[in-house]
């Protein structure tokens, strides 16, 4: 049985912490006998000296020599942030903190305020640049794209979750993942709304059972039940059936309990849950940087939980292997699903695995989590729910489903998707790590480049960016569909468009961009419905 990471961490790290010290104090300790001049004291004076030597000697010379290659191309440093504390520790716990209670866009705290929109900080030796400039972020994801990557401690920190999948992935096997799944997210594979239109019409159905209780839905509950059954149809050709699982009610003011669940659907549930909460347990893993299992010194957080998620994939891998065996007898050559489609292409079991969890991640929490906010400014908002409702029911009525041309057509609704994309990114935050040594672009007309040192992390933020007012305008804060559509596009998005990055941008933009339809069909059924009827 493995260790949890704590001590397996402890064990890796201790010989290197302290090997040194010990060596030392031997080495003079030995020498004191033969030379005279040597006192006793200086070995174990020395032993401790070398403590701090070997964490701060290096960046020192790291620093020493990043000034002189900032001297030698020309930049200015990036704004250093300072108070940080002990290895950046005051920082950290400020990050741990915001992540916790408050939306991503206030994750820095005042720094931004401080510093301006990029700044440096360093957090447990590791140097991080933050940036929510569009030039800089531009050449991090295509201008020189070759030049950031993942990185060794991304990877690492989410290799029990996302493996060598795509999201996880650099360089050659990186492309490598992008041709195996590119194929699958062709137009003729997303037009087909059946899967959506059976899952919202159970979705709806659920939700009016319930208010006609009196009782009021999680809507972020029941939308994250929808995506994931109709991911893992849409992906696996497996229905997850979550939403036959009895909604939760209110923690408080109601004597209410749960109906009884029957006898398969505590996979489903074990499931829900357990996909819910790795994507957390990773990113806070990754938020503590190298430390992370001082903070599971006696269980590992995510191993349990990536074995429901395993339970359940691998079981459907092999029915997709044992498929592709009879499709081949057949002579049958188009994939039913994207996992259809890899085992086509390969007999690696855990390339198919990781894949199929990389898409699953992807297809429930940026879908759930677009529509959870879509609902949210739609109910702050009255009068853009109506506007949007009047265009559905212009566009096509009140009965009939959808097609993919129609709900392409509908320009309000799609204003409506960019904006809440606009406020509430699905990914907040992402990072890069340079390669080597190179420059952003200066801020201001005539000014110098800025320096980029090498191993460091790039954090480029949308979701800072997304709300600035000397981009989008003096009502940057405000939710507001029309500025897709008014003069405010030629204004602000078309004169800079990488100023609006739901989807990433460069080489790596969301491979399935092209299906953000899917969010559009379902959002148009649910608006199309009333739930309270």
């Amino acid at each position: 049985m493995p260790l949890p990471p704590g001590p397996t961490f402890l064990l890796r790290t201790l010989p290197r912490l302290f090997g040194p010290p010990v060596a030392v104090y031997a080495a003079l300790r030995y020498l004191a006998n033969y030379v005279d001049a040597i006192p006793r004291w200086v070995a174990p004076i020395s032993a401790v000296l070398i403590f701090p030597a070997l964490f701060f000697v290096p960046v020192v010379w790291e620093d020493f020599n990043n000034e002189r290659l900032r001297r030698v191309l020309g930049a200015d440093p990036v704004p250093f942030v300072r108070g940080g504390g002990f290895l950046g520790l005051n920082i950290l716990k400020m990050l741990v903190k915001q992540s916790e209670v408050l939306y991503p866009s206030n994750l820095y705290g005042d720094l931004p305020e401080k510093y301006g929109t990029f700044f440096h900080i360093r957090l447990m030796l590791q140097d991080t640049i933050v940036t929510m400039e569009p030039s800089h972020i531009k050449a991090v994801l295509a201008l020189q794209f070759d030049n950031f990557q993942k990185g060794p401690v991304f990877t690492k920190n989410f290799r029990p979750l996302l493996g060598n999948g795509i999201f996880n992935a650099d360089g050659d096997i990186w492309k490598f993942h992008r041709g195996l799944t590119r194929p699958f997210f062709a137009r003729n594979r997303i037009t087909d709304f059946d899967i959506f239109e059976r899952h919202a019409n159970k979705a709806i159905s659920i939700t009016r059972a319930r208010l006609r209780e009196g009782q009021p839905v999680d809507f972020q509950d029941m939308i994250g039940r929808f995506t994931l059954d109709v991911a893992s149809a849409f992906l696996l050709g497996k229905e997850m059936d979550s939403l036959s699982l009895p909604l939760p009610y209110p923690t408080s003011g109601s004597s209410k309990s749960s109906p009884i669940v029957n006898t398969n659907s505590h996979i489903a549930e074990s499931f829900v849950q357990s996909f819910s909460l790795v994507p957390k347990i990773s990113s806070m893993r990754h938020l503590n940087g190298g430390v992370w299992p001082l903070l599971e010194m006696w269980d590992d957080k995510l191993k349990p939980h990536m074995d429901v998620i395993n339970n359940f994939v691998e079981p459907v891998i092999q029915s997709a292997m044992e498929r592709k065996k009879g499709g081949v007898e057949k002579g049958e050559e188009e994939s039913l699903t994207l996992l259809d489609e890899l085992v086509r292409q390969t007999d690696d079991q855990t390339l198919i695995r990781d894949e199929t969890i990389n898409m699953l991640v992807a297809g429930k929490d940026t879908t759930a989590g677009t529509l959870s906010f879509v609902v949210y400014m739609l109910s702050e908002h009255p009068q853009f729910l109506e506007k949007l409702r009047q265009e559905v029911l212009d566009m096509v009525g009140p009965d009939r489903t959808p097609t993919y041309d129609d709900v392409k057509e509908m320009k309000f609704l799609r204003a409506v998707i960019n904006e809440s994309l606009r406020l509430y990114p699905t990914v907040p935050f992402d990072s890069r790590w340079a390669v080597k040594e190179t420059t952003f672009p200066p801020i201001t007309p005539g000014g110098k480049p800025l320096f980029i040192p090498a191993g460091a992390t790039i954090m480029y933020s949308v979701a800072y960016m997304h709300r600035r007012k000397d981009l989008w305008g003096p009502d940057a804060l405000e939710f507001d569909p029309d500025r897709f559509i008014d003069s405010r596009v030629q204004k602000y998005l078309v004169p800079n468009p990488y100023i609006f990055l739901p989807f990433n941008a460069g080489p790596r933009i969301c491979i399935g961009q092209q299906a953000s339809i899917q969010i559009r069909a379902p959002l148009y059924l649910f608006t199309n419905r009333s739930f309270t009827t």
